[in-house]
């Protein structure tokens, strides 16, 4: 598992995340600008207190929930399943795109559709 801080620094206009990823070392540092409308901010927050949580949070349980969920979306799996059949037909135009196309069977077995 992978652990990270999410930081919120809350503006008139927008949520600053400041995403530091992973804890390993070297440390990665990573920063991302939210911009959400100030509708989204207040039912964001009252979200999070109603759940009892900091807004950041909310927001990490979100990131995790589509993290989760997305890999078993069928039509998120029909895209990721065709641009890599369009690598492999760049791959097989290669002098050694073949080997390539070897190595990664795995992983292209594992894109497909279910």
């Amino acid at each position: 598992m992978v652990f990270f801080d999410l930081i919120i620094y809350k503006f008139k206009y927008t949520i600053e995340a400041v995403l530091i990823l992973p804890r390993r070392l070297p440390m990665t540092k990573k920063s991302k600008n939210i911009v959400l409308p100030d509708e989204q901010i207040e039912r964001l927050s009252s979200l999070a207190k109603f759940d009892g949580v900091a807004i950041a949070m909310e927001i990490k349980e979100s990131f995790d929930r589509l993290l989760n969920e997305r890999p078993d979306d069928e039509d998120f799996r029909k895209r990721v399943y065709e641009s890599v059949q369009k690598g492999i037909a760049v791959l097989e135009r290669l002098e050694r795109g073949q080997e390539i196309i070897e190595v990664l069977a795995p992983i292209l077995e594992a894109t497909k559709p279910r």
